[in-house]
């Protein structure tokens, strides 16, 4: 005669299935950056040393635009992969988070991105991006050249940020075969409207931060910062070290002239080289 399942065992096995069923729901709903870092040993290895990648910041929930971006990069062969620069929403919500995501799922390329101050805007300590999209630091490599993406909302670096900074740029600077070096952060180091502090860093921030960036732009290493914040495109330099602020995917643009324009950054490494294209973004006209 068989014998009845106890209520106890009946229990046990609804835990079991349970906890598979969660397992995978967790493993579907990677964040974003840990999935682009997936994915990048892939397209490292198809690219190799000379690549392109797509820069775009300060969406703003401005998804028309951003859609714009993301078919134009589509269509562009050359994009080996997207980074977001922050602010792709206006406030912090579990829904912005999930509306950006839905948009970037099925690239041909794979996407990561920085936390901007608008995406923490009601959220000062991250979880929703923490959950969503990554941590404080994220660093890779492709060919011979180093990505350092760091968080500094309130216009300075976090400590604990800071620290792995630096141990980083260590790294970097000990390992001859890294010709290039990109350290992206959604705010600038100085306002480019002005060349000075600003809708930036504090004076005293940045001068912490090129002291660490200056010693590494050599002959034989270009040393890059990639920002957003201020809404238009920049191209300026501090010393040795390039600064490209763009902010044009699609929030209000910051003034009028030849540096405010909606756009994204076609960014071009080949050998000792590093180029930057602004590709035009047309403003959706209302009905």
């Amino acid at each position: 005669m068989r014998s009845k399942r106890s209520w106890g065992t009946w229990f046990a096995l609804l835990a079991v299935w349970m906890g598979v069923c969660l397992g995978a729901e967790a493993r579907g709903a990677e964040r974003l950056n840990d999935a682009f870092l997936a994915r990048l040993p892939r397209v490292a290895a198809e690219v190799g040393k000379a690549f392109s990648f797509a820069y775009i910041g300060d969406v703003q929930i401005n998804f028309r635009i951003f859609e714009q971006a993301l078919q134009l990069m589509g269509e562009d062969p050359q994009v080996a992969f997207l980074v977001v620069g922050g602010d792709t929403m206006d406030k912090a919500r579990d829904e912005g988070f999930r509306a950006f995501l839905r948009r970037v799922k099925h690239t041909p390329f794979p996407v990561v991105a920085v936390p901007g101050n608008h995406d923490l805007y009601g959220d000062p300590s991250a979880t929703l991006f923490r959950k969503f999209i990554g941590d404080g630091v994220t660093t890779f490599t492709v060919g011979e050249s180093m990505f350092l993406l760091l968080q500094n909302t309130s216009g300075n670096i976090p400590k604990e940020v800071g620290k792995e900074f630096a141990a980083l740029l260590d790294a970097c600077a000990a390992n001859p075969a890294i010709r290039h070096l990109f350290v992206v952060m959604h705010v600038p180091p100085f306002d480019p409207r002005t060349n000075s502090p600003g809708h930036s860093m504090s004076a005293r921030a940045a001068r912490k931060f090129f002291a660490l960036l200056e010693p590494l732009a050599t002959p034989h290493r270009t040393v890059t910062v990639l920002s957003s914040h201020v809404h238009g495109c920049f191209f300026r330099e501090h010393g040795n070290v390039r600064v490209v602020i763009s902010g044009g995917g699609g929030g209000a643009l910051y003034g009028k002239g030849e540096e405010f324009f909606h756009h994204y950054m076609k960014v071009h490494v080949r050998g000792d080289r590093v180029s930057f294209v602004p590709v035009r973004l047309e403003k959706p006209k209302k009905p």
